[in-house]
């Protein structure tokens, strides 16, 4: 069951040894407004195929985007408690679930359904890879909408979802004041390491298979975190020229593979929705990649894009628009799933 789920690969995946300064110099660069990293030679953002090449996810199939209201619901019936125990027993404290207490009740009790205890290995497994947050070692009720049914978790764009998320996290991480990165870190150092062979690893690529996820081509060992890597970061990037970037480093149509990576509007995870809009990159590589691509812009979703500088002033129902998107996208939902607790 987790094997069908084309989830499972992901722990194997995360990096052992983040380069904590290397990711710092990128995130003093990011800019919340446009999605994208201010380089000396223009904007560079990452894109919905840099997410599938690295990953291996899927940016295709139905959007994470179910609603919350029952998810306590099907977590109940996960943990085999009721409501009234989640707070009773402390286990449902500052919006999330314990990962020990899901672990726990999916591997200590016998009678526990397979299906239970798969659906607890993925929910632990998205929170502590895709959807890293500061919350400790809780897990948020939210992502086990989708999981609830496991026949149909790998029909959903988890690559898309990952996106908007990762895109907020840096907004996040970019603003004065705070100190922590909350995200997957991997994609963004194996990102950096495709784009920029000036910061890659000096040992030689590992042989990974032709279609398996890129991000472990990289052989990461341990870096000091130390003021000194990060200034030398800062003024490597400072002296970066268009030269030095790796522009195509998927081949010459990457688009072929993934053509939803030309797409322009907003993508989104739950209630995280944000604008991506690949034409703000009108530098150099936007030149390389569309000149082998051409960018293709959908008047609705277009206008939906326009939309969404609205929607941040609380002047549109979210729901009726998130909606919009989905037909002129042609994103399917899955029916509703029975819940866990029945």
């Amino acid at each position: 069951m987790v094997v069908n789920s084309g989830l499972c690969h992901l722990p194997n995946l995360m990096y052992k040894h983040i380069d904590a300064p290397l990711l710092s110099a990128f995130v003093e660069r990011w800019q919340p407004d446009t999605n994208s990293f201010h380089m000396p030679f223009g904007e560079m953002m990452i894109m919905l195929h840099d997410v599938a090449f690295i990953s291996g996810l899927p940016i295709e199939g139905n959007m994470v985007s179910g609603t919350s209201d029952n998810a306590l619901t099907h977590i109940c019936g996960l943990l085999g408690v009721t409501e009234t125990d989640l707070v009773e027993k402390n286990l449902y404290i500052g919006g999330g679930i314990h990962c020990d207490s899901i672990i726990k009740a999916c591997r200590d009790e016998d009678d526990r359904a397979p299906e239970s205890r798969a659906i607890g290995f993925l929910l632990v497994t998205l929170r502590s890879t895709l959807f890293v947050d500061k919350s400790g070692s809780r897990v948020g009720p939210v992502n086990v909408l989708e999981l609830v049914d496991l026949e149909i978790v790998r029909r959903y764009a988890w690559g898309t979802a990952t996106l908007p998320y990762l895109y907020r996290q840096l907004g996040v991480a970019s603003r004065n004041g705070c100190r922590a990165l909350s995200v997957c870190m991997t994609l963004l150092q194996a990102w950096i390491y495709e784009y920029f062979p000036c910061f890659r690893p000096h040992r030689e690529r590992l042989v990974i298979l032709p279609d398996a996820p890129r991000v472990a081509q990289w052989d990461v060992l341990y870096e000091p975190k130390s003021m000194e890597r990060l200034y030398s970061f800062r003024a490597r990037l400072n002296s970066l020229i268009a030269d030095e970037v790796m522009w195509l480093p998927y081949g010459q149509q990457p688009y072929e593979a993934h053509p939803r990576t030309l797409m322009a509007g907003f993508i989104s995870h739950h209630g995280v929705i944000e604008t991506y809009l690949p034409d703000v990159c009108d530098n150099l590589w936007m030149a390389e990649f569309s000149q082998k691509a051409g960018f293709i812009f959908d008047p609705i979703v277009d206008q939906l894009s326009q939309e969404f500088v609205q929607i941040k002033e609380g002047l549109y129902d979210m729901r009726k628009l998130v909606k919009r998107f989905d037909d002129s996208l042609g994103f399917q939902r899955p029916p509703p799933n029975p819940s866990l607790a029945e």
